[in-house]
């Protein structure tokens, strides 16, 4: 389904719960360590990913690229998560244990998981000598007026760690870290040799408004505070580890180099090395679009730079900082970002979203009060800069989200405010609808007493209110099921128009309090072998979501094991899922064929390619005999498959293990960059380039380049590395007219089409063979 449980894990909580708990950052080598641990979770994947902090955007796609199965779901936002290989970056902070944590109470809603995790990951004693504040601290408690500032530990923590160098700019993020850590410690050493203390107390005294963010300087008492702490310096070195966990991050290092002047002037090398580092930072802000939209640059230690480049790695569907201070719920910081710019010029972010649309998403009321009473957004004047009922790209509003999330309160709050309770998103569902897909009794309550609640509500597809209660990740969802069933007289197996049932939602999302139930109903002519419209069966959707319980759970009711229309029984939805024990479970307890292929000519094997599990791949291959080298109708191998999902594990096992042939292309001429281009996996087309030695300038039958593949697969730096490393040309058209930036703009990437037009002369009113553009 389209809609997306709210949850809210404010930093605050994060600090009070976890903080000794490891924030080394994670990477994708870290996938199966943290996948372990909360595997048991899939059920709640849409919860966690929030809790990620991934974009609604990136839920939705994943959702529909694996029909709602938990534990792909899993999978691939922990792949997501922990490559950042989407181009709008987590603003709470790099993946690290502590976030796992978080992400497991919050969005798992397992605090006794996520205290074991907490125990077996503890935070190290001390920082290593060097390395920069936000890396390898722990989290300090702050007021919500101290988290804008560039100063901030929390704040820096969520601009400094991007180094996984597969995310639109990530890489050259640390190299400036990395940069920036070696002057910091060439910089420590120098006083060292050269003390100065008392002076060095006295400026900074003298100069504190220069350590506070845009708020805190003009706060008397947070001036005070910090004159305080440096009369109780008594050493160098403590002064330098002061200033390395609160004052200094790579984007806020004004005052190091002010101190660089004026005590050591005659360090040479030293006021080099800071001078190269400042044009290197400048560079990547002002030529790689890293600042944010109308952000004072001053306040973030850079001067000359344009306040109107916005970077999606920091601000995903908020994409400025009014946006993201009101999905935080940082009120004083909005109140200083309105007194500052305005709010006219937050009319939309990158993704049509509002500061309603982040405060409703937040659940933050008194932001909402703000926006609207101060900013005169008064859904009741033709004048108002940002009504409320104002659309995001999904089409959904602030009302939407609000009842999307079950908050009560923000509901009741836009209603009395007159907003337009008949909106239907982009997916065609309404506020009640939604509202059951939150799983919150009271909301629909609400509904009822407003006379909103619609029970006879569907979307296109014919699902209906009962579909939308079984979405729900909420664990009291059972009990609105109920209520809606009795209430309302409805049909407990009803069909949407594909002919799917409640049960059937329920079991594809995981929803085992209500699978139960379902179960234990006596309901007459309820029929447990009925198949949907395409021959799904509660066995094939069991297997997809990939829960053994659930799988053994409906043992007892002798489901036959049929075959859908597309020829694919359970063993292929259960290669599908990622889940090993699945997949070996239903083979043997149901005698079947490990190695049937469906309509499309894909075995298991390749489905389980598709799902980037690896165990699963070669458990197939080395139980089953499974054959990797199998062709499908379209002339492509497991190979193919594993690198057009991205996952270079498995393609390197398939290469090195399994010989496979890397040089067998499929009926289109499409090659191994082909694919992996397409996958947007910037390590994966490295591996196939340098150390497969394979074409990275090959052409489809069609004329495509693996640069065309690559400007839909929204990697930036992918692209960058395709045009100037392997001189792929960014003008050449495939056979039906079409350039790269053609397919950049039907990914909708908006760096990509200003790379192409500003860098490479690329205009948007060229057209293809059939006169499109």
């Amino acid at each position: 389904m389209a809609g997306v449980e709210a949850v809210t894990a404010s930093n605050h909580s994060f600090s009070l719960d976890f903080v000794d708990v490891c924030d080394k950052e994670l990477n994708i080598k870290d996938f199966y360590p943290v996948y372990d641990k909360i595997k048991p979770l899939s059920s709640r994947w849409k919860s966690i990913a929030i809790s990620f902090r991934l974009r609604i955007d990136t839920i939705r796609t994943i959702e529909a690229n694996y029909r709602g199965d938990a534990v792909s779901c899993l999978q691939e936002v922990l792949e997501c998560w922990l490559k950042k290989d989407y181009d709008d970056y987590q603003t709470n902070g790099i993946p690290c244990w502590r976030r796992v944590c978080v992400a497991v109470k919050e969005g798992g809603g397992d605090s006794a998981l996520a205290d074991e995790i907490a125990r077996e990951h503890p935070l190290p004693a001390m920082p290593p000598a060097g390395s920069t504040s936000s890396k390898e601290k722990s989290t300090t408690l702050e007021t919500d007026e101290v988290a804008m500032s560039p100063a901030s530990t929390d704040r820096a923590k969520v601009y400094v760690d991007h180094p996984e160098i597969n995310h639109p700019l990530a890489k050259k993020i640390y190299e400036l870290q990395d940069e920036f850590s070696d002057a910091l410690q060439l910089t420590m050493e120098s006083f060292l040799k050269k003390p100065a203390l008392p002076k060095i107390l006295n400026y900074l005294t003298m100069h504190v408004h220069a350590l506070l963010g845009p708020i805190r300087k003009n706060n008397p008492a947070a001036v005070q505070a910090v004159r305080e702490e440096f009369s109780d310096i008594e050493s160098m070195s403590y002064l330098l580890v002061i200033w390395q966990d609160k004052y200094v991050s790579w984007f806020n290092y004004e005052l190091i180099i002010k101190l660089v002047r004026v005590f050591l002037s005659d360090n040479r090398t030293l006021k080099r090395t800071w001078s190269a580092y400042d044009e290197k930072l400048k560079d990547y802000f002002i030529n790689s679009g890293g600042l944010l939209k109308d952000a004072d640059a001053v306040q973030f230690g850079v001067q000359g730079v344009p306040p109107d480049i916005c970077d999606p790695l920091w601000y995903e569907n908020t994409s400025t900082p009014l946006h993201e201070a009101a999905w935080r719920g940082l009120k004083d910081e909005v109140q200083w970002l309105l007194d500052k710019f305005g709010s006219s010029t937050y009319h939309h972010g990158l993704h049509g979203w509002t500061p309603l649309h982040s405060a409703s998403y937040g659940r933050h009321i008194e932001i909402l009060q703000l926006l609207i009473h101060q900013c005169g957004i008064d859904p009741n004047e033709d004048t108002c800069d940002v009504p409320p009922d104002q659309p995001d790209n999904s089409n959904n509003t602030a009302l939407l989200y609000s009842a999307m999330g079950g908050h009560s309160d923000l509901v009741e709050f836009y209603i009395e405010r007159n907003c337009n309770t008949s909106q239907i998103n982009y997916y065609s569902e309404s506020l009640s609808l939604l509202a059951c897909q939150s799983g919150e009794l009271a909301l629909v309550h609400k509904l009822e007493s407003l006379n909103l609640f619609s029970p006879d509500d569907t979307t296109k597809s014919g699902a209906g209110i009962l579909h939308y209660t079984c979405c729900s990740m909420n664990n009291k969802s059972v009990e609105l099921f109920k209520y809606l069933l009795n209430r309302y007289q409805l049909f407990i197996d009803v069909k949407d128009r594909y002919g799917r049932t409640p049960l059937q939602f329920a079991s594809w999302f995981a929803s085992s309090s209500v699978v139960e139930y379902i179960k234990a109903s006596t309901c007459p002519n309820f029929d447990i072998n009925a198949t949907t419209n395409d021959g799904q069966s509660l066995l094939h959707w069991a297997s997809h979501n990939g829960s053994t319980l659930l799988v053994k759970a409906l043992e007892e009711y002798n489901i036959n094991c049929t075959l859908t229309n597309d020829g694919r029984s359970p063993v292929h939805y259960a290669a599908w899922s990622g889940s090993t024990s699945v997949l070996s479970y239903i083979i043997s307890q149901y005698n079947l064929n490990a190695n049937d292929t469906d309509t499309y000519g894909y075995t298991p094997l390749v489905y389980s390619c598709q799902s980037g599990s690896i165990n699963s791949v070669k458990y197939l291959i080395n139980n089953h005999n499974s054959d990797p080298n199998i062709t499908d109708k379209y002339g492509m191998t497991c190979l193919h498959c594993s690198c057009r999902n991205g996952h270079i594990d498995i393609t390197q096992y398939l290469i090195e293990v399994q010989h496979c042939d890397i040089n067998k292309t499929d009926i289109e001429g499409r090659t191994l960059v082909h694919h992996a281009a397409w996958s947007g996996n910037f390590d994966l087309v490295e591996y196939l380039i340098t150390e497969q030695g394979l074409s990275p300038t090959a052409v489809t039958k069609y004329g495509l380049t693996a640069l065309h593949y690559a400007s839909g697969s929204l990697n930036l730096s992918l692209v960058k590395e395709l045009i100037t490393t392997y001189q792929l040309d960014p003008h050449k058209t495939d056979s039906n007219g079409k350039l790269p930036i053609h397919y950049a703009a039907e990914s909708g990437d908006i760096l990509l089409l200003e790379l192409y037009m500003k860098n490479y002369k690329c205009s948007l009113s060229l057209t293809d063979n059939k006169g499109w553009n």
